[in-house]
């Protein structure tokens, strides 16, 4: 059974760079921890360092490992859309959520006014990226309906980014977010939060102008440390990227002959002789959820020298370990750095262990 293993310390750190960075831009920060399902230990982690309210990708997901999360309703927003039937629910769960259409919103105004509560909403918009959202130019009528239904405050509008058509954030999109800002405040919203989805925002901080936004939505800068998006760093500062990682044992080890289907890695010359070592280790397309194409390997990558990932299995990863300093055996443990969708399967898979490691060592901005 492969580990995934968490790094407290990095993410005490990363965790707390986000914070002091979105101080410097006056913004607030909204962590969305869907990647690890939203594990308590990991968000009680992020909120030591100041964060008081999460985002959430589904309705359930703060209960996933315990009934008792660290958030309480009034710290949940959930950003991702519900049906109508689940409307009572979100309700009951969380003090936020995203809304897009009138049937949902009509949902959960009856379900607050039902349970005696206020719910928040937040109007999402589409920029171009055809996930969820109204174009900005529809946003008018769902918006008179939103703040004509009782048991709901509508508080602003939320936009977001590279999900689905893996649009970047652009000088016109910012135009477009000034002009639903104003939308709002016309209607009566005279602070409305301003919302931006999800971490493709962060490497353009520095071009968006101070008090048109008031929200950003992240992810990546506390459990990647990299701009995914754009296959870089991350700005403003050095984030750790050893937040997560598998660690999985060696179970063969073998001589395997060079082949039309059996090659050298890239980059590698071949002075074996015709033969290359392969390792096979505990951990595969069940545990990781990534293809076996070569091309959506790049970003699984073993922390030991020499070591290739070369492909996947349903149950093994294939490593290349012939230029490998130190010798591969039987029984080696070795550590894997995954990229996002290898860490959100690993933690929702029954099938992968969990193992925390470091001490917190949490700074508050």
């Amino acid at each position: 059974m492969p580990k995934i293993m968490v790094n407290l310390e990095a993410l005490a750190h990363n965790a707390w760079l986000v914070g002091l960075v979105l101080k410097k831009y006056g913004l607030a920060g909204l962590p969305v921890l869907k990647g690890v399902a939203s594990h308590p230990v990991l968000t009680d982690e992020v909120m030591r360092a100041g964060f008081n309210r999460l985002g959430f990708a589904e309705i359930e997901e703060p209960f996933l490992f315990s009934p008792d999360h660290p958030t309480s309703r009034e710290g949940r927003v959930l950003i991702q859309l519900a049906s109508p039937s689940k409307a009572t629910r979100v309700v009951e769960v969380f003090k936020r959520s995203f809304q897009s259409m009138p049937e949902s919103l009509e949902a959960v105004a009856g379900a607050a006014v039902g349970l005696g509560l206020e719910h928040e909403v937040i109007i999402m918009v589409d920029l171009g990226d055809n996930r969820e959202g109204l174009p900005p130019e529809d946003v008018g009528q769902l918006l008179d309906l939103a703040l004509g239904l009782p048991g709901l405050k509508t508080v602003g509008f939320g936009v977001s980014l590279a999900c689905l058509g893996n649009k970047l954030p652009t000088f016109s999109d910012l135009e477009k977010i000034a002009f639903l800002t104003d939308l709002f405040r016309d209607r009566g919203v005279e602070q409305p939060v301003v919302s931006l989805g999800g971490s493709v925002f962060w490497n353009f901080l520095s071009q968006i102008p101070s008090g048109l936004a008031t929200e950003i939505r992240l992810g990546d800068p506390f459990l990647l440390g990299r701009d995914i998006y754009r296959d870089q760093p991350l700005a403003e500062g050095s984030f750790r990227t050893d937040v997560c990682f598998f660690s999985a044992e060696v179970v063969e080890v073998k001589a395997t002959p060079v082949n039309g289907a059996i090659s050298p890695p890239a980059g590698c010359v071949d002075a074996s002789g015709g033969r290359r070592t392969r390792a096979l280790c505990e951990m595969g397309r069940f545990h990781t959820s990534l293809s076996s194409a070569s091309a959506n390997l790049d970003h699984l990558s073993c922390e030991r020298p020499g070591v290739v990932v070369v492909g996947l299995t349903a149950g093994y990863v294939a490593v290349d370990v012939t230029d490998c300093p130190v010798p591969v055996r039987v029984g080696d443990c070795l550590k894997f750095h995954p990229g996002y969708w290898a860490i959100a399967q690993a933690f929702r898979n029954p099938l992968v262990q969990l193992e925390i490691r470091g001490e917190s060592r949490a700074r508050q901005v």
